[in-house]
């Protein structure tokens, strides 16, 4: 850790995490970004997918380091997904063999939308922590997705959030930025600093997060746990709730102890995981389906209680839909 962050690291709930010997160890974070080697500081935690298409010192050389001042025993994986030599099928290819492996994926770009590429990505369920982008305007993809965490920048010397930083409904937090880095090529430390910097600091700190969950015994975590995670520990900045600025607020780490881990596991094992859909989104999911036999029914599972009014006022939802499952299918 440089000096330099440690006002930013210890506001965020870093530090504290830190001390209780959570610092990234055991998750592994995938840099989707665009072209950029580690440089000569680098460590043997950080890998370049496919070094052959890497043109030295670039944007994804900042992003990773910026994060590895925020979880520093974190594996890294950092890839071209938007640089003049950018290989999507490999990456795609990538990530579907290591489905298990990958705990998150952090985007930092957004100067090229790939629907399709980030249509498999959402399939993942891996969370996927965005920039929101730098234009003061409309938040960009694919931070403007609704399965993606999208990432605004906060200036902690000027407690606010950054004039540059855009905004809207899609912003789901922000994060610190102007963090100090190292390279080998510049004899001092300097401030790396927009959304793009803002988000690997989040995903730093979700990979501390998980880092304790696996410590736990909780072995993955979706989109959904990281969406709840965001929600319940992000501080207001601006209005009560949420607005357009900073989303739910700046988001700071719990205290590890205050975690409750019962919520990722029912009586002892992992607890199945759902996700909930428009009519019109899984009814896009079905045209994306690969049948090769026939369906003679359809199973509408459904229930008397709760009914659909308790289901709305309940503010966990996913649970409500669990326990539907555990009784349907074991009692």
């Amino acid at each position: 850790m440089l000096k330099q962050n440690y006002s930013e690291l210890r506001k965020a709930g870093v530090i504290d995490f830190w001390k209780k010997g959570f610092k990234g160890q055991g998750v592994t974070v995938l840099v989707l970004d665009d072209e950029g080697d580690k440089d000569n500081m680098m460590d043997d935690k950080i890998m370049v997918l496919n070094p052959a298409f890497h043109k030295g010192y670039g944007h994804n050389t900042g992003v990773t380091k910026s994060l590895r001042e925020v979880c520093p025993e974190c594996n890294i994986i950092m890839a071209n997904a938007f640089g003049e030599n950018a290989y999507i099928d490999e990456i795609e290819e990538f990530i579907k063999n290591n489905l298990n492996e990958i705990d998150l994926i952090n985007i930092s770009y957004n100067t090229y939308d790939r629907p399709a590429f980030y249509n498999a990505i959402e399939k993942t369920r891996i969370p996927t922590i965005c920039a929101t982008g730098n234009n003061g305007k409309k938040v960009k993809a694919p931070a403007r997705y609704d399965w993606t965490i999208g990432v605004g920048a906060y200036q902690e010397g000027l407690n606010r959030v950054a004039r540059y930083s855009s905004r809207g409904p899609e912003v789901n937090c922000v994060g610190f930025t102007d963090i100090y880095i190292e390279s080998d090529s510049v004899s001092y430390p300097y401030p790396f600093n927009g959304t793009s910097t803002a988000t690997p600091f989040v995903s730093g700190q979700l990979a501390n997060y998980i880092s304790y969950l696996k410590f736990k015994g909780i072995k993955k975590i979706y989109t959904e746990d990281v969406q709840k995670i965001i929600y319940k520990n992000s501080k207001d900045i601006y209005e009560k709730g949420r607005d357009d600025l900073s989303g739910y607020g700046l988001f700071v780490l719990p205290n590890p102890e205050s975690i409750d881990i019962d919520k990722y596991l029912q009586e002892g094992e992992p607890m199945r995981r759902f996700k909930q859909y428009t009519v019109n989104q899984y009814l896009e999911l079905l045209k994306d389906m690969k049948i090769d036999r026939e369906i003679k029914e359809i199973h509408l599972h459904h229930t008397w209680r709760p009914d659909k009014k308790d289901y709305e006022k309940t503010s966990n939802k996913e649970s409500v839909i669990y326990s539907i499952y555990k009784f349907h299918t074991e009692s």
